[in-house]
């Protein structure tokens, strides 16, 4: 009995590279004929494996529950029609035009971050998630699928939904979402829902009368200077894992994200009576930064003969876990605090709020302080019980 094959193709056009996305399609084979049908799914040259289909992504597993579904129910389907054998063309296009992309909710907010140009491809890339979500969770496809109880519905699924993290030994462990992502999500389903209803898609918002918890961020997110030193004077376990920790050391000198890390590149720094002075935009948002390279960070560019061991950052992160708990540090450190820490331990040695976001490379001083005000009074907090323990009063 002949019938079509069906199987998974990532970047049939050799579009993708790591900087450009490329399309995973549903490839249907049959009597010398293909036909290819698009998943909707989006990737990096560097986030596919013919085996594997999705890696290197936040989104891997729930990407690749996807992917398996569709080709479940595409086979399902063919060996429905077809129990003899055979095979008809226009059954399959009758097929697809019937569970086409009219009234596909999911479609359409995935349609629209593609077309936006007022978003940057980081950003993208980061709603493509809810897109993700969604699919995941596959109760809410049409249009006709948004109501409140529909949303509250969602807003339970999510809470009940466990997410993979790293613990501080590197092992893989799985934990509930917190609220603040939670609330993330919702934030980004409002705000194309109102595109659509701009658009003429959707006539109400099903968030209309709902509250949502925030939820609130957690400030302790970085190192003190004591146990930045901890960190740089432990030996490690191994070469990867002290490479990691000279990262995030030489990000807690300068103050660069993961994604500015990656691009860093010495060949740019300028030499002023004072030092090197280092100039960049970054990556997420274009704004321009620039920082003098400090003595820590110079040693570290000159042990590594000013050429950064980046890795990527699944494995970045799993190496920082090792490498604090190498150090005596319980703190379950990932790249984002290298940043956070330069930030706090710049202020606390006065360096002003409007120069530590030039360093940041923030848009304005207002986004500085929304991001660390939490920090900031933890420190002075910690910093005044210091003092104050330290010189008892006479009174």
């Amino acid at each position: 009995m002949k019938i079509p094959t069906v199987r998974l193709v990532f970047d049939r056009k050799k579009a993708a590279t790591k900087e450009k996305l490329g399309l995973v399609q549903m490839e249907i084979c049959y009597d010398r004929k293909r036909k290819w049908i698009s998943t909707g799914i989006k990737l990096y040259s560097d986030q596919w494996d013919d085996r594997r289909y999705v890696i290197n992504s936040s989104s891997s597993i729930e990407y690749n529950e996807v992917l398996r579904k569709k080709l479940s129910d595409m086979e399902k389907w063919i060996y429905d029609s077809f129990p003899n054998g055979g095979f008809d063309w226009r059954a399959l296009d009758r097929h697809l035009l019937r569970s086409g992309r009219d009234d596909n909710f999911v479609d359409f907010i995935h349609d629209t971050i593609e077309s936006r140009n007022d978003i940057r491809a980081t950003t993208k890339k980061s709603h493509m998630r809810l897109v993700g979500l969604l699919m995941e969770y596959g109760r809410i496809t049409t249009s006709s699928d948004l109501s409140s109880s529909s949303i509250s519905e969602f807003d339970n699924w999510m809470h009940g939904r466990k997410v993979r993290k790293l613990d501080r030994d590197g092992n893989e462990i799985f934990v509930p979402m917190k609220q603040q992502t939670i609330y993330g999500y919702h934030k980004l389903m409002k705000t194309y829902i109102h595109i659509g209803i701009r658009d003429g898609y959707l006539k109400e918002d099903p968030y209309s009368f709902m509250r949502l918890k925030r939820g609130e961020s957690d400030p302790g997110r970085f190192l003190n200077e004591k146990e930045l030193g901890m960190l740089e004077k432990a030996d490690m376990r191994s070469g990867c894992v002290s490479r990691a920790r000279d990262m995030f050391v030489f990000q807690s000198y300068t103050g660069l994200s993961y994604a500015d890390l990656k691009l860093f590149d010495f060949s740019k720094a300028c030499i002023e009576d004072f030092g090197y002075v280092y100039n960049g935009k970054r990556k997420k948002s274009g704004e321009e930064f620039f920082f003098i390279i400090l003595p820590k960070a110079m040693e570290i560019l000159q042990k590594y003969k000013f050429n950064l061991p980046v890795t990527a950052q699944q494995s970045y992160n799993s190496n920082l876990k090792k490498a604090a708990a190498d150090a005596g540090i319980k703190k379950p450190i990932s790249s984002h605090w290298g940043r956070r820490t330069a930030a706090v331990n710049f202020i606390n040695h006065g360096v002003r709020l409007e120069v530590v976001s030039k360093i940041l490379g923030h848009a304005s001083v207002s986004t500085t302080e929304q991001f660390y005000a939490q920090i900031f009074r933890k420190t002075v907090v910690e910093e005044m019980r210091k003092a104050v323990l330290e010189k008892p009063s006479n009174v």
